[in-house]
């Protein structure tokens, strides 16, 4: 394993916690709303990280396109998603989509 794919997978392990933590929050607060956009948003940034590890892995032209068209669908989820959540919490939630935000680590 390379360190790459240990970092995807931990980051990802990490936002798949802390996504499932904020929406057992969200569930017992009065106002759930920012709680709410933070899980899901943590919950794709999760889903984009464990996507992402096999695209890197594939030979085939075939695989590498549909794991890449998958990969940009969640991306676009969580993006629209840290949207949604920047209308209630605007800097932590926009400091938390830059920071999970995997491009940086392929360019």
């Amino acid at each position: 394993m390379t360190p790459l794919f240990a970092a995807l997978y931990t980051v990802g392990g990490i936002c798949l916690v802390v996504g499932l933590i904020e929406l057992v929050v969200a569930s017992r607060v009065g106002n759930p709303s920012p709680h709410l956009a933070f899980g899901l948003t943590s919950l794709a940034a999760a889903a984009n990280a464990l996507i992402e590890s096999p695209a890197y892995r594939t030979e085939i032209i075939a695989a590498y396109n549909s794991a890449f068209k998958l990969q940009v669908a969640m991306s676009i989820l969580q993006s629209r998603l840290c949207e949604l959540a920047g209308q209630r919490s605007q800097e932590l939630l926009s400091l938390q989509c830059d920071l999970l935000d995997f491009g940086w680590l392929t360019r």
